[in-house]
């Protein structure tokens, strides 16, 4: 009975470990733009070189696409096994994995079109092109809220089942931030070793020897 439950909690804590790299990436790169007018607009004043701009960009741009690739590995690798494995524990848990899959991917997507349209518009100074890029940015990133809503429901069971504090916290934490919650997923880091050792009586840091799932239809 615990095995699935075992399982679907190492496949999350080892998600966790990959999203916290890759939302704090996001977030830096997504702080480097959201300055990049003000900081464009600076140096045609003061005439800085122009080539800091540039290189902001180029810094943003190469951090955005590490923590997508991180995310992709993320979701593909550990988060859709991970619900799986909490499906076969609780069935209503299976609404968990389309979340994952559809709000995640969908939002990815259009985040990285909105955030590259935002950037070619300020390349080459096509208003349509950065006119376009911030709906479709705003647009991804509350899809990708949707799909921190689904973890968060999952947050939210995990602390119906075992009472864990730490993993209620997480789910309000990705109701107010969505599925790149820097804050949720270090709890969730935390707090899947903590019940893994509840449950199964291994000792924190234990490699799971589970096979993986076949892939989710």
């Amino acid at each position: 009975m615990n095995q699935p439950l075992l399982s679907a909690l190492r496949f999350l804590g080892d998600a966790a470990k990959t999203m916290i790299i890759a939302s704090a990436m996001l977030l830096i790169s997504l702080a480097i733009f959201l300055s990049s007018p003000s900081v464009a607009v600076s140096s045609l004043i003061h005439r800085i070189n122009g080539n800091i701009f540039t290189g902001m960009l180029v810094l943003a741009a190469v951090l955005t696409l590490t923590s997508l690739i991180l995310i992709l590995v993320s979701i593909y690798s550990m988060l859709i096994h991970s619900a799986y494995y909490f499906a076969a524990y609780k069935r209503e848990l299976g609404i968990v994995s389309n979340y994952i899959k559809w709000g995640f991917i969908i939002g990815l997507v259009l985040v990285v079109a909105g955030l590259f349209s935002y950037v070619l518009g300020f390349i080459i100074g096509n208003p349509w092109a950065i006119g376009a890029g911030l709906p479709l940015t705003l647009l991804g990133t509350f899809i990708l809220w949707l799909g921190g809503a689904g973890l968060s429901v999952l947050c939210f069971k995990l602390y119906e089942d075992f009472k864990s504090v730490t993993m209620l916290i997480a789910g309000i934490a990705f109701l107010i931030m969505g599925a790149i919650s820097l804050v949720s997923w270090v709890l969730i880091h935390i707090e899947t070793r903590g019940l893994i050792h509840r449950i199964g009586g291994e000792a924190p840091g234990t490699v799971a020897l589970t096979p993986p799932p076949p892939p989710p239809t």
